[in-house]
């Protein structure tokens, strides 16, 4: 054990998408903050030959895990790949414990986890130390998932059109087809039906569960969520307080572009195709007026932060439970009509939010710009992100146990 080293932490993600990523921006705020602390950090070797790439810190060590794909593997079906890291993925988690315990000559006395990851509330039990559940989107999607026993209950037999009403505490009505799908409605047995349904029934063990977010975002439901779990914290937005550095285009995406695109977008000096953009930057620049977008929670949060009106397009997953959200609830953005991008829809859309004689455009901006300020002060000193990562600190170090 190297001197100075006071507590060892394991870090388990889920290695896919952006969860990594999100779960090591946690991280390196927690290991800057406690530098006598040691976090390792276990994830499959791709993501970790790309989160550090330029190398880690002192504090902060990655072990290789298992993604349990065969040789040669060519992905096929959607989620396929999280079919075959699945069963294997607890027990890969407990090999990368006794080698980490070892190299660092100190058991593992907590561990901060990716919510999706239910099985780690059993494992930290075994280890009996504390554990910290990591959710990487919203509240609303967090409380669609623990109440998916009562949606099935009640709505299991409804339309996707149909509203529900006054069932998740917090948000008074929802649309039945904006729920994420594997509640009510799609493949109840696919890997991310099964996930989030086993979390929802394990995660009120979790000595504190985190959300990027800020509580001021959805008072009711931080209230109510609160008084389920032990801790609920809002340490967001991370935008605001953790830049990522600059990726490039590493799938060389753009030179796949349908033939004449562009041709056609560039031509009148009316579009730009670049291979990367910054897209905190970007949101951020004075001469953006509203911002087209999936609804993914982190962009939804960066456009927060930045006071930029929204229209989505959602897709899968809480993009559709976003897009309610930020159209419905928080009235800061319009959905597309019709679910996708034609000419008409789009002019309508950026009608309704850029005209300056709208009612509608005013009301966003306005509204937009009261969730940015309040954004911008849950981040500052005292604010309340801020403080609940205070408490964060103190549950990872031990300060409260």
């Amino acid at each position: 054990m190297e001197i100075g080293r006071k507590r060892h932490v394991g870090v388990f993600t889920f290695p896919f998408a952006s969860h990594p990523s999100l779960l090591l921006t946690v991280v390196r705020r927690l290991a800057s903050t406690a530098p006598t602390v040691v976090f390792s950090f276990f994830t499959t070797r791709k993501f970790n030959r790309a989160l550090f790439a330029n190398g880690g810190s002192d504090n902060i060590l990655p072990y290789d895990i298992s993604d349990g794909l065969p040789k040669d593997f060519v992905v096929g079906k959607q989620h396929e790949d999280i079919n075959f890291f699945l069963p294997v993925a607890e027990e890969e988690f407990k090999k990368g414990v006794q080698a980490a315990e070892k190299d660092v000559g100190m058991k593992i006395s907590c561990l901060v986890v990716d919510a999706f990851l239910w099985f780690s509330g059993d494992v930290a039990e075994e280890m009996n130390i504390p554990w910290v559940a990591f959710w990487t989107a919203g509240a609303c999607s967090l409380s669609a998932h623990f109440y998916t026993d009562l949606l099935r209950q009640k709505y299991g037999s409804s339309g996707p059109n149909d509203e529900i009403a006054n069932l998740i505490p917090g948000l008074s009505t929802v649309r039945l087809g904006d729920i994420p799908s594997g509640i009510i409605t799609g493949d109840l047995e696919s890997p991310f039906a099964t996930m989030p349904h086993k979390m929802a029934g394990s995660i009120t063990r979790a000595t504190a569960v985190l959300i990027n977010s800020f509580q001021e975002l959805d008072a009711d439901m931080t209230k109510n969520l609160s008084s389920i779990f032990k801790n609920f914290l809002n340490i967001g937005p991370f935008n605001l307080i953790s830049k990522q550095p600059s990726k490039l285009d590493e799938s060389s995406c753009i030179p796949c572009l349908p033939p004449g695109f562009l041709e056609r977008t560039t031509s009148n000096g009316l579009g730009k195709v670049v291979s990367w953009a910054p897209q905190v930057q970007v949101l951020e620049h004075l001469a953006i007026g509203v911002f087209a977008t999936h609804s993914g929670w982190n962009s939804l949060l960066e456009s927060i932060a930045a006071g930029v009106p929204m229209i989505c397009r959602p897709f899968y997953g809480d993009q559709p439970l976003n897009s309610w959200m930020i159209e419905r609830v928080w009235g800061i953005g319009v959905r597309i009509e019709g679910g996708k991008f034609t000419k008409d829809g789009t002019c309508s859309a950026l009608e309704l939010v850029l005209s300056s004689s709208s009612s509608l455009s005013k009301g966003l901006k306005e509204r937009i710009e009261g969730l940015k300020d309040l954004a911008h002060k849950a981040v500052g000193s005292n604010g309340s992100s801020m403080q609940n990562f205070k408490t964060l600190v103190d549950v990872v170090t031990g300060a409260t146990l």
